[in-house]
């Protein structure tokens, strides 16, 4: 689970790396502030830019990755590992449920249309299969992407009850938030049960309008 985890965090760095910092863009044309100033902001690691500057390609590749598996420790050691492993599964969870349902009902989008491709001379099953994957694999991507920036960004609350809230800082990001009891459990929600303002009228007893009916034949109907 964890390795999965790093995993995911470790695949979202090395694409940004290859956008910002790729060995087959020249020296002068990469952009060390906008690494910087990414990773700051996804995922909170400070990483200057004259420090990737002095670097090649993979040896900034490789300092900024331990820079993430540094401030990754470091979160375990301040939340506690038991309570990170089960960060991690909530968040994996969560993020797959999320992404799915949007998966199907985009596949039933394209469903809906994917006829009209005949009109062009494509066959609508090989373009429906085609363009199925590719947004199957686009999903599985973005899973990816959305774990590894809210692993980053949980922070927790103590409550006045004693249990911890999980919130997930950013802009342009709902909150997301989960409760865990003190054996890292979802705590679940207690209803209030229904209590009745009247007591209840049975039915073969006077109607309390004052029609002098029973219940069942007044307005207990």
């Amino acid at each position: 689970q964890r390795e999965m985890v790093v995993g995911m965090v470790h695949d979202t760095v090395n694409a940004a790396l290859d956008v910002y910092l790729s060995s087959e863009i020249p020296e002068e044309e990469r952009d060390h502030d906008g690494l910087s100033d990414w990773l700051r902001t996804r995922f909170g690691v400070s990483v200057p830019p004259s420090e990737t500057r002095s670097m090649n390609a993979s040896e900034a590749r490789d300092h900024v990755l331990e820079e993430i598996n540094c401030t990754y420790k470091q979160r375990e050691s301040d939340i506690a590992e038991e309570r990170m492993r089960a960060l991690e599964r909530f968040i994996l969870l969560q993020t797959i449920d999320v992404k799915w349902k949007d998966h199907l009902y985009m596949m039933d989008y394209l469903k809906s249309g994917i006829g009209l491709r005949g009109w062009g001379q494509v066959d609508p099953k090989m373009a429906y299969k085609k363009e199925g994957y590719e947004m199957f694999a686009n999903m599985l991507s973005s899973v990816g992407t959305e774990v590894a920036e809210i692993i980053f960004k949980v922070h927790p609350e103590m409550e006045g009850t004693g249990r911890t809230v999980w919130h997930v800082s950013g802009e342009g990001r709902e909150e997301l938030t989960h409760v865990f009891a003190d054996a890292d459990e979802p705590v679940p929600e207690v209803r209030e049960p229904i209590k009745r303002d009247v007591p209840k009228v049975g039915r073969n007893a006077p109607c309390p309008c004052g029609s002098g009916k029973k219940h069942k034949h007044c307005c207990g109907k």
